[in-house]
C-alpha cells in the first residue's frame, strides 16, 4: 500500500479470487437448501374415522384432490379406524394426522374443528320415548 492505493500481492489476489468462489458455493448452497425446504415430499399418513370416511360433509375426496394438488410429491396413506385406535396412532407416530369426531379430548393432543355434523337418537314403537317431544 502506498500514494498510488491498495494493490495485492499474487498469494493475496489468489486468496482472493477463492474467497469469492467460497462466498458464491455458499450463496448456492442456501438456494438449494431452499428450494428443498419449499417443496414438500414423504410420506403422510391420515386416519379417519369408519363412520367419517363416509360422511359426504366431511369431503374427504376433494380435500385428498386438494392436497394432491398442493403437494404432488407427497405420498399420501389413507387409514381408517375406530376413535381410540386413531388417537394411539397420532400420539405414538403411526398417524401423523387423525380425524374423528368431537368427544372428550386427550391432553396429549391438539385438535381442530373441520365440519359440522348433526346425530340423532332413534327409537322403535316399543321404546318409552317414542313419540315423547323434545
Amino acid at each position: 500500500r502506498g500514494r498510488a492505493g491498495f494493490a495485492l500481492t499474487a498469494e493475496g489476489q489468489r486468496v482472493y479470487d477463492e474467497t469469492l468462489r467460497l462466498l458464491a458455493s455458499v450463496r448456492s448452497f442456501r438456494d438449494s437448501v431452499d428450494d428443498i425446504h419449499s417443496r414438500m415430499g414423504g410420506q403422510l399418513a391420515v386416519a379417519v374415522f369408519d363412520k367419517t370416511a363416509s360422511n359426504p360433509a366431511a369431503r374427504i375426496g376433494e380435500a385428498i384432490a386438494a392436497f394432491t394438488a398442493q403437494a404432488p410429491d407427497v405420498q399420501l396413506q389413507l387409514h381408517v379406524g375406530s376413535i381410540n385406535a386413531i388417537e394411539r396412532g397420532v400420539i405414538d407416530g403411526s398417524y401423523q394426522v387423525g380425524i374423528i369426531p368431537a368427544h372428550r379430548s386427550s391432553q396429549s393432543l391438539a385438535y381442530a374443528d373441520l365440519f359440522g355434523e348433526t346425530m340423532l337418537l332413534y327409537c322403535g314403537a316399543g321404546h318409552p320415548l317414542f313419540g315423547a317431544s323434545s
